[in-house]
């Protein structure tokens, strides 16, 4: 639960001489190995919120109710290319779902809100709309400010350990909040649409729509691809026929 390094380290010290582990080996060794497992110093670095052992433990739960340790390789090819499958077909349907449909709320369509529910995929609008509501219990204090930058702190009513700074800078509507979570996760966090808010801006910047959670990503993604080099131009096409060629050889 730790957000800033210097809060992790001060626990971390704490907890080795608490437990008399500060010559323990095994925990020198994982402290080393920080970095991989520490949101509070790899925040910096997008993970949209999955953890290191997600992914396995996912790919397991979709493959793992069929298979087991009596099941053939060819038994298990099986399975998998029924599961690719299934993710497709599902893959097909979110997005022509999300894509034609708007989402709805229980909270009022404010500019912002009703923003996010133009652009985003439902699934990450449900994540902006949790954030969005926690932004209307916080307080907010002005903690300084020079010619350009203003500096405040947003901390969720009657929890004070919730406390985070957030700079902004009016003109070019750039916000940037210490725990960091548009730059690991990829959207706003409730400190910054408080902010925001705070000052009328009634639409999400540009900058802080991430491409990759909106309605239109796969068509962008291919269009992208589409305009690169001549060369290769007719990557999106072999891509789809060599998909399309590898399910006749099977």
């Amino acid at each position: 639960m730790c957000v800033t390094e210097q809060e992790f380290e001060a626990k971390w010290q704490a907890m080795l001489q608490k437990y008399e582990l500060t010559e323990h080996s095994w925990y020198k060794r994982v402290y080393e190995l920080k970095d991989k497992w520490c949101p509070a110093v790899c925040r910096d670095f997008f993970s949209a919120g999955i953890l290191s052992s997600q992914r396995s433990e996912s790919t397991n739960h979709a493959i793992g109710f069929r298979a087991s340790k009596a099941t053939t390789l060819t038994e298990f090819y099986t399975i998998f290319k029924k599961t690719t499958n299934r993710w497709r077909s599902t893959e097909k349907y979110d997005e022509f779902t999300y894509s034609k449909s708007i989402a709805f709320t229980s909270l009022p369509l404010s500019g912002m809100l009703k923003h996010a529910a133009q652009v985003f995929t439902l699934s990450l609008f449900r994540n902006f709309e949790e954030e969005f509501g926690y932004s209307m219990a916080t307080t907010v204090q002005m903690l300084g400010s020079n010619e350009e930058c203003l500096l405040y702190q947003v901390t969720l009513e009657d929890k004070p350990w919730s406390a985070h700074q957030v700079n902004y800078i009016q003109e070019s509507q750039t916000v940037w909040c210490t725990c960091k979570n548009f730059e690991a996760s990829g959207w706003l966090c409730y400190h910054c649409i408080r902010i925001l808010h705070l000052h009328s801006v009634t639409r999400i910047p540009d900058k802080y729509v991430s491409k990759r959670w909106t309605k239109f990503a796969k068509t962008e993604a291919w269009d992208r691809l589409k305009n690169q080099d001549p060369k290769q131009q007719y990557i999106p096409w072999r891509q789809t026929m060599m998909r399309k060629y590898y399910n006749l050889i099977l």
